[in-house]
């Protein structure tokens, strides 16, 4: 039985510079059947520049829907917008703040599938916490952790995100909670280190409201996630065997 394609929403906006990462975690990732969907506003150039330059050769796994900006450009339904335009069996959020192991899909589709049909999404409840502006990464507490959803995607198509700028996918999270359809994933902050940086759509006391419920990390992961986080080239072995 062939493995299902999963579709790697990322909605981004005039940050080429963030997406390059997200690109980046895109192609190292080890699970094989897999698209990314970028939902890019009209005239952002830098961004479409980039990902030009990124499918150069034309090798991508690789949808673009282009939205006309607007106030009624809200997140949630820009999510919603990524995923009809995707083709896989499921979806899962690709923020362009955060950074993504090698086999964070991989992992989650396996965890998913060993539910044997019984659950229709998985989230990590613990995952990395790195503060760039202190530059100070934490281990969450543990939570459903929304932004880590793999999801069927026809379930999602059901039940869209909320059209709102923020807090758009706790309610997805909380129906499949409630229907006994989400799967938990424990033991694999590893595979997300979810960042703040200062422009964020959620501001520092949002995050600080984590953090001093979570862990600070020892000193040999910390320097891995900041080495991970402050620097472009993608990270060695030996780094992400420091964060698992």
């Amino acid at each position: 039985m062939n493995a299902p394609l999963i579709s790697c929403i990322c909605v981004t906006r005039n940050r080429p510079e963030r997406l390059q990462t997200a690109l980046h975690c895109f192609d190292m990732q080890t699970y094989t059947p897999r698209e990314l969907v970028l939902v890019l506003e009209e005239g952002d150039e830098r961004s479409y520049t980039l990902v030009k330059h990124w499918n150069r050769n034309g090798d991508k796994a690789l949808k673009i829907v282009s939205v006309a900006p607007g106030p009624d450009n809200r997140l949630g339904q820009l999510r919603n917008l990524g995923i009809a335009a995707a083709e896989g069996t499921y979806f899962c959020q690709w923020d362009d703040d955060d950074w993504y192991h090698p086999e964070r899909l991989q992992v989650q589709y396996e965890q998913l599938a060993g539910s044997a049909g019984e659950r229709l999404a998985c989230v990590l409840d613990q995952w990395l916490i790195y503060d760039a502006v202190h530059q100070q990464a934490y281990r969450s507490c543990i939570r459903h952790w929304e932004g880590s959803i793999l999801c069927d995607r026809n379930f999602a198509l059901q039940h869209q995100y909320q059209n709102l700028e923020k807090g758009e996918d706790s309610p997805l999270v909380n129906l499949l909670l409630k229907t006994g359809q989400l799967q938990t994933i424990s033991n694999h902050a590893h595979l997300y280190i979810y960042t703040f940086h200062g422009a964020n759509t959620w501001d520092f006391n949002h995050f600080n409201g984590f953090m001093r419920y979570s862990q600070l990390l020892p000193q040999a992961q910390q320097e891995a996630v900041i080495q991970i986080r402050e620097t472009t080239a993608p990270p060695q072995a030996a780094l992400l065997q420091q964060l698992s």
